[in-house]
């Protein structure tokens, strides 16, 4: 590719004879990319298109990608999300007419498009999907639009303007369940693929819906639509050759009456798919918490006032600001985490240490999402910020999370963090948020693996406040379910 011409003429002098695949990558990434903002120029959408187009091998599954563009390359797909969704989605007529090789990009809305063939995108998101944490990136992306597209629909809508977002997001976010089966051959007996993939276009539609108190018969109806779309788009990623239908089909999940044992080799392999899953599963979280949030239905219940003062949400934005982007070693907040676990019957000591969730160096880290939140997160809908505070205690990691919001509703926020420590799925991950967040302050609410526990807070009658309780991982904890919810009612009466 570094000898196309075309790809050369786009990306400019920083295309250098003999670059490593890694130096490439990063070129691509700030050619195509719009300084942060959402607004492409048609030279930035012409070069990342002349890279799709040159790296389309003409064949199925032609395309052998280095591993070290698969990252960059999702990034540069994931900034286009609106393309993305709607060259999966396949309703916009404008990304078929436009999607011939020679046909440049076109401006609409203030920005530059593009729109390439669908062999090329399929082939071009199977090959970066060979890395959980590069498919992780449009999938993120493509959950977020959908969750923006559900959320805009208008409240006692019909007809098409009902029934197409919900479909089109379908079609897309099934697409790319299609690739997952692609790249890592379906591994059907694991029950995390139906879990935390397959039924999230139906999930977010079911969310949404009933948010928005359409009728049964409606909502049945829309449903079903709705899964015969996903599906037809796992059919289209999943076809390996286009010119051949091999008619309607539906993914073969089988459940075996036993759990197979595996070599080495094979569990070396089973492992890397449920990692890969659970990266998807935790895409998918973020993007029911933007649905939650902008669809309203985790909106919570009005606070009553606390005779025992508040944190308020001024109050955790200021605590946010404090720790910064650089995190910090103490814990601000006002939790004296020793008395709490005594109150909880804990033995053992608890001992500040870096998240176990992510590649922090420090116990304490924040998010301020209070001024010019990032479009498409939940923050640009709910603004207000985030403090996390890590602990060990045992084997077990211990996070206590501190969560403020202009608005009710704030714990749907927190859906990709409860999501993950209680392995739950996203069928029963909207429901709990809900539930969590209809709570008066004060009121402990435990996931049903008993390790995550929701706790909202009196935030003083403004906005809404919430400390979200996580001890181990993925639904385990060495600790008993009832010393983990009372832990989180000791925390939760100290937050003043």
């Amino acid at each position: 590719m570094l000898r196309n011409e075309r790809v050369q003429e786009s990306l400019g002098a920083a295309v250098q004879p003999g670059m490593s695949c890694a130096a490439f990558g990063r070129v691509v990434v700030e050619a195509t990319a719009g300084g942060g903002t959402d607004v492409r120029t048609r030279a930035q959408a012409q070069a990342l298109k002349r890279v799709l187009v040159a790296l389309d091998p003409g064949e199925p599954g032609g395309l052998g990608l280095d591993p070290a563009l698969r990252v960059p390359l999702a990034g540069a797909l994931a900034g286009y999300a609106s393309d993305l969704h709607a060259m999966l989605g396949g309703n916009d007529t404008d990304y078929v007419t436009k999607a011939a090789p020679h046909v440049p990009p076109w401006e609409s809305g203030g920005t530059h498009h593009l729109a390439v063939l669908p062999r090329t995108l399929k082939e071009v998101l199977r090959e970066v999907s060979r890395d959980p944490g590069a498919y992780v990136v449009p999938r993120t992306a493509e959950t977020r639009t959908a969750a923006q597209r559900l959320a805009a629909v208008p409240a006692g809508a019909g007809g098409h303007a009902l029934t197409v977002p919900p479909t089109e997001n379908a079609r897309a976010l099934g697409f790319l369940d299609g690739i997952a089966d692609s790249v890592v051959g379906g591994l059907d007996e694991d029950e995390e693929r139906s879990a935390l993939l397959s039924t999230q276009a139906v999930d977010m539609t079911r969310t949404c819906l009933r948010t928005r108190g359409v009728d049964g018969t409606t909502r049945r109806k829309l449903l079903a639509d709705v899964e015969e779309h996903a599906l037809g788009g796992v059919r289209e990623a999943t076809r390996r050759d286009r010119d051949v239908d091999d008619g309607p089909r539906r993914p073969v999940r089988p459940s075996p009456p036993h759990v197979p044992i595996r070599s080495s080799t094979e569990s070396t392999e089973h492992m890397h798919h449920v990692k890969w899953y659970r990266a998807a599963a935790a895409a998918g979280a973020v993007g029911l918490s933007v649905l939650l949030v902008a669809c309203g239905g985790s909106g919570g219940a009005d606070a009553k006032a606390g005779s025992g003062g508040s944190l308020t949400v001024a109050r955790v934005v200021e605590l946010a600001r404090e720790v910064g982007e650089d995190g910090a070693e103490t814990c601000p907040l006002p939790y004296d985490v020793g008395a709490a676990a005594k109150a909880a019957k804990l033995g053992g000591t608890i001992e500040p240490a870096p998240p176990a969730s992510n590649t922090a160096d420090t116990p304490v880290t924040a998010e301020d999402g209070s001024e010019r939140p990032e479009e498409g997160t939940a923050w640009a809908v709910n603004p207000g910020a985030l403090v996390s505070c890590s602990y060990r205690t045992g084997g077990d990691a211990l996070e206590i999370h501190t969560i403020g919001g202009e608005k009710q509703g704030v714990v749907s926020i927190m859906a990709p963090v409860i999501q993950r420590a209680s392995g739950m799925s996203a069928s029963e991950l909207a429901p709990y948020v809900t539930a969590a967040s209809k709570k008066q302050p004060g009121e402990p609410v435990a996931t049903g693996s008993g390790n995550v526990v929701t706790v909202r807070l009196d935030s003083g009658g403004k906005g809404d406040v919430a400390l979200v309780l996580t001890v181990g991982d993925s639904g385990k904890t060495s600790l008993e379910h009832g010393q983990v919810l009372e832990l989180a009612r000791a925390l939760a009466s100290q937050a003043k």
